[in-house]
């Protein structure tokens, strides 16, 4: 955990030096905020330099053993818009020019970080995109990477199909949308997000619950017969994945149920203050909650996962809201309680880190390239 928390208060440093423009080089046309460049950097390379944690060694099998771009386009499945066919021609790419997997992590995680962090950066505002940041960290979104490479990087590529919809960019939204389902099927659930652009708590949204609350009651009548559809159009999904009899940690679920529970009780204070993109984020936050309601029931891990994809909703408005519903002098108090209960989360989340996590050196990465 010690190496965890030295990097969660070095990227939340640099994230308040980003914040207030510490570390700025102004050029003739644009300027570079090293500060955000420094706190990136930590981020790739604990994902990009690992040799173990989680489905790590899962990946790195599939990328020893992945075939050729040669092989990969001879071969009909790999065209298969259901089968994630851009993630294994990923995959096939770099195996074609190199047998190292951590050239295929780093290149992965590059790609996740400068997105994620540069969408964060993009949509929230100064006050709060320090806090944002550590609630990123915290919350988990961005060590799902280590577990979920080809989720993760469909995750990031949705992550800007978010400010393609803020500003009423359907055709780019749909088009990054599509792309992040050919990295990960599931992504396309996204879509979902064209019809809750609106304020939060209207018809739309008590349909979603009621959806949801339907689905709970009538659960494998209702999962069989999702699955069965599934299987209908070619993506078929485990039976034993979804009925596994693992229900999600009541804690996370308790969690996850903070912004939308506050929200919609504080709702005649916060909604003045909302415009387009929290309207947008904050129904991101209710879909991700009402996922983990399905997983507290059964499917913990298909359904968790679906609730990662609208994530980002919630490491954004947890930190609005503090802003937003306390007044300044509240703030000096629910802002270290939040810090504090947040970073114990962290620290439960993840007490065994330091056992399972194991990495290369940057000079052994550059050793092993030449």
């Amino acid at each position: 955990m010690f190496r965890l928390f030295l990097i969660i208060i070095w990227v939340c440093l640099m994230a308040y030096m980003t914040a207030h423009r510490r570390l700025v080089i102004s050029g003739a046309r644009k300027s570079v905020n090293l500060s955000n460049i420094m706190l990136m950097l930590p981020l790739i390379g604990l994902i990009g330099l690992r040799t173990s944690y989680n489905d790590t060694t899962a990946y790195i099998s599939g990328f020893n053993t992945a075939p050729t771009l040669n092989a990969f386009f001879q071969n009909a499945k790999n065209y298969d818009l259901l089968g994630n066919p851009l993630f294994n021609l990923y995959t096939s790419a770099i195996r074609t020019v190199t047998d190292n997997y951590h050239v295929y992590f780093l290149i992965a995680a590059i790609f996740v970080v400068v997105l994620m962090i540069t969408f964060f950066y993009r949509i929230a505002e100064e006050d709060t995109y320090t806090l944002t940041i550590f609630t990123f960290l915290t919350l988990g979104t961005y060590f799902f990477a280590l577990a979920a490479m080809k989720q993760t990087i469909a995750m990031a590529v949705l992550c800007h199909s978010v400010l393609a919809l803020r500003d009423k960019k359907y055709f780019r939204f749909s088009l990054l949308v599509f792309v992040a389902g050919l990295l990960h099927t599931y992504a396309w659930v996204f879509f979902v997000l064209l019809f809750l652009t609106g304020k939060p708590w209207s018809l739309r949204t008590y349909a979603v619950v009621a959806v949801t609350v339907a689905i709970m009651l009538t659960f494998n009548s209702s999962i069989s017969a999702i699955l069965e559809y599934a299987d209908e159009i070619g993506k078929s999904a485990s039976e034993e994945l979804v009925f596994s009899g693992d229900g999600m940690n009541i804690l996370r679920v308790a969690v996850y149920s903070i912004v939308p529970v506050t929200s919609l009780l504080f709702r005649r204070i916060l909604e003045p203050q909302m415009e387009r993109k929290h309207y947008i984020l904050l129904h991101m936050s209710i879909v991700s909650f009402m996922f983990m309601l399905l997983a507290s029931i059964n499917g913990a891990n298909m359904f968790g996962r679906m609730a990662r994809y609208f994530e980002v909703g919630t490491v954004y408005m947890f930190p609005w809201i503090i802003r937003h519903l306390f007044v300044s002098d509240s703030q000096k108090i629910v802002v270290p309680v939040y810090v504090g209960a947040f970073g114990i989360f962290a620290a439960y989340q993840y007490m065994g880190f330091d056992l399972e996590y194991s990495s290369i050196s940057l000079w052994k990465f550059f050793s092993s390239l030449i």
